[in-house]
């Protein structure tokens, strides 16, 4: 797995590191061609890279949110080692029985839950052409049809993330091309 990273402030609020991880179609899938109104854009993280990505975390300890879970990948390496976790997840069939309790099975957007030290994961990626809004309450300042790993990114920082506080999120390289805002 290569990596380049690249850093990006977001309200003067807090740093985000945002890492592109490139990687072939053996590792992980990342572009879903054949995708349809209603998929939720699942890509399951391999353990290298959960944990690379809990490696890049300063904070030692603390509460952790991972607001789209899984699989539970992320929950189970956190809290291994030390860490609080909450884990968000749309589709209970994913969630594993012995680690069900450290879900709360909810949409993301309509999710309420509280501020969290750091914030990590692997968001979907799905065109927002595509992505089920009509039962959504959150109402973000990107466009709709942004890609939903974008929205996943706002409603972390402007209603989960504490002042101070990081987020870790693999992202595809659309990111740094501006290809994933979508249009107006």
């Amino acid at each position: 797995v290569s990596q380049s990273r690249y850093c990006c402030p977001w309200k003067d609020r807090t740093r985000i590191a945002c890492w592109q991880l490139r990687r072939t179609e053996e590792i992980l899938s990342l572009q879903n061609k054949k995708q349809k109104k209603g998929d939720l854009g699942q890509h399951w993280t391999p353990a290298n890279v959960v944990e690379l990505m809990v490696g890049l975390l300063r904070l030692k300890s603390g509460n952790v949110l991972e607001p789209t879970a899984g699989s539970g990948r992320f929950i189970r390496y956190l809290e291994d080692r030390g860490y609080k976790v909450k884990g968000v997840e749309l589709d209970a069939s994913v969630v594993p029985a012995d680690i069900f309790d450290r879900y709360d099975i909810s949409d993301f957007f309509n999710w309420e839950g509280g501020a969290f030290d750091a914030i990590i994961g692997n968001p979907p990626y799905v065109n927002g052409r595509l992505a089920e809004w009509n039962t959504s309450t959150w109402q973000g300042d990107l466009p709709s049809t942004a890609n939903l790993y974008l929205h996943v990114i706002e409603k972390c920082v402007k209603q989960h993330l504490k002042p101070g506080g990081e987020i870790v999120f693999i992202v595809p390289s659309s990111l740094l091309s501006g290809t994933s805002l979508g249009s107006s």
